[in-house]
């Protein structure tokens, strides 16, 4: 897990739509940064690989917001002797992903990051243009590999509100 740990500190290089507001009221555009999916950690989370510029690739893990995958197993270690088994449909959901997105070209936006910095957003594959890229977690749920994260603090009409925002 050493490369992984580095891999957070060193974004790739973002290719991106403006931050600028657009036409329709005031409203932010996204913008979206690009590489190549180099691993898939588990079935919400991948290592995402930049252009190499003077060395090696920088590399940036992101993890798909917004919905629940199940855990893989971890190995025994000091703070936890047994490990932990992994969890149904989490080995499932890994390959779906892994075989969706390894070597292929991706667009993210971190959505929201965590204060230890880990970067949650949207993950789009299938063309450099984000309006007609499909979105990974998107498929994730339809497939019924992860579940979508329940937003304890919204009511239901506001919840399935943002989640069609979420994955349009």
């Amino acid at each position: 897990m050493s490369d992984n740990a580095n891999a957070a500190s060193a974004p790739p290089a973002a290719s991106a739509a403006s931050s600028a507001p657009s036409d329709k009221g005031g409203e932010q555009q996204k913008v979206y940064f690009s590489g190549i999916v180099k691993s898939v950690l588990d079935g919400g989370s991948v290592v995402i690989r930049g252009q190499p510029r003077n060395g090696p690739p920088p590399e940036r893990i992101l993890a798909i917001a917004e919905i629940e995958a199940p855990r893989v197993a971890r190995r025994p270690n000091n703070k936890d002797p047994a490990g932990s088994p992994d969890q149904p449909y989490a080995w499932e959901a890994r390959e779906f992903l892994r075989k969706l997105l390894v070597g292929k070209p991706v667009l993210g936006t971190v959505t929201y990051t965590t204060p230890g910095g880990r970067e949650y957003g949207t993950l789009l594959y299938g063309s450099n243009d984000p309006t007609k890229a499909e979105n990974a977690g998107l498929k994730l749920v339809e497939e019924g590999l992860v579940k979508v994260r329940a937003l304890a603090w919204a009511s239901k009409e506001t919840a399935l509100a943002t989640i069609l925002l979420i994955f349009r």
